[in-house]
């Protein structure tokens, strides 16, 4: 179980509350907004680096892992590339078998990558690259570097596979660490620290509420909204308290789909959950796993805990029956969350998920 690090303060949930607020969003200097409109040009068009990296990932949501790679290696060779084009093209090629591709193109992505969320990624993946080259202690220490950097559930299971301890957790990143009376406040904020949030901070950004179910949206404790720069985005979880939105933090995995707003423990308005979803491709696989980010939304809010709801197998895009495993969560008064598995293979449950956690003392 990892801890959602805290972030700034927010502003005023009416403004985003019926989910019809505009996205708001900011231009970069006058070089970079032209270029930024070529780029969009050209992905309508279907070509630039930018449609390389979107047809690329499309092939790889799908388990096309050597025409993805093909994809990836033209968004890498384009004039300029992104760290995280050499980053997408190393774990295409990993997936893909070829290691040797794999290593040379994360190595490249490091060399490029100033910003720690996407060094961590490309950390990740390179120990993921010497695993898979038997070299189990320099993907031990690539994991480790990894997590200096960021915690991370993933990388800390497959550090502990490996028999090594975890480093201690970086400091938690405070993010626009103030309150804000509307959530455009909040999303400027946002948007002008997109560099710590592991976006790319010279490409145009913007930042829009996601629908979520549950509750009176007018009344709603949490909101979402999805923070973008270039072709990359988060997903950003903000707490109402008082009439102040407060942005709490990230919800982990990529394109992270938020659900429904949970009430978890009776009588306690202030704990509040978020149901959401990630999609995660690995080994040829492609997983679906429902997850719940529980906060307790005090004057200083926190979401220390999030617990694992289902993990599917998809076999061609669609739910595999005999790879679903489905777990169920209860919450105490004393602030004590208890997990255990409904049903399914034991395999799919993440290590660590079962048994009682703490939400609040």
């Amino acid at each position: 179980m990892a801890a959602l690090s805290c972030g700034p303060s927010g502003g005023s949930a009416t403004s985003s509350a019926s989910g019809t607020s505009p996205p708001v969003t900011t231009a970069a200097p006058l070089e970079a907004s032209a270029s930024a409109g070529a780029t969009a040009a050209a992905t309508a068009s279907g070509q630039g680096p930018a449609a390389s990296l979107a047809r690329g990932r499309a092939l790889a949501s799908h388990g096309k892992w050597k025409e993805a790679t093909a994809a990836f290696r033209e968004a890498a060779e384009a004039q300029a590339p992104s760290p995280m084009a050499f980053s997408e093209l190393g774990w295409a090629a990993f997936q893909a078998g070829d290691l040797e591709l794999a290593s040379r193109a994360t190595s490249q992505g490091l060399e490029l990558a100033t910003d720690p969320k996407p060094r961590a990624q490309m950390l990740y993946n390179r120990g993921r690259i010497e695993e898979a080259r038997g070299d189990k202690a320099a993907a031990a220490k690539s994991y480790a570097e990894s997590l200096t950097l960021r915690p991370n559930r993933t990388v800390e299971q497959r550090l502990a596979a490996l028999g090594a301890p975890s480093p201690a957790p970086p400091p938690a990143p405070r993010v626009c660490d103030r309150s804000f009376a509307t959530l455009r406040e909040a999303c400027d904020c946002l948007l002008g620290e997109r560099a710590a949030l592991g976006l790319p901070k010279d490409a145009d950004g913007s930042c829009a509420p996601l629908p979520l179910e549950g509750g009176d949206p007018a009344d709603r404790a949490i909101e979402v909204v999805r923070v973008a720069a270039g072709s990359e985005s988060v997903a950003w979880a903000l707490a109402d308290v008082r009439g102040r939105l407060r942005p709490l933090g990230e919800l982990e995995g990529r394109e992270a789909k938020p659900l429904r707003i949970l009430r978890p423990l009776e009588g306690r308005s202030d704990v509040v959950s978020v149901l959401y979803e990630v999609t995660s491709t690995e080994a040829a696989k492609t997983t679906r796993t429902t997850l719940e980010l529980l906060c307790v939304l005090t004057d200083a809010p926190t979401c220390p805990l999030v617990v694992p709801h289902a993990i599917v197998e998809l076999d061609e895009g669609r739910p595999d029956p005999q790879r679903t495993t489905t777990l169920a969560r209860s919450v105490s008064k004393d602030g004590s969350v208890v997990v255990k598995k409904q049903a399914g293979p034991d395999d799919l449950v993440p290590p660590g998920a079962l048994g009682k956690h703490a939400l609040f003392r």
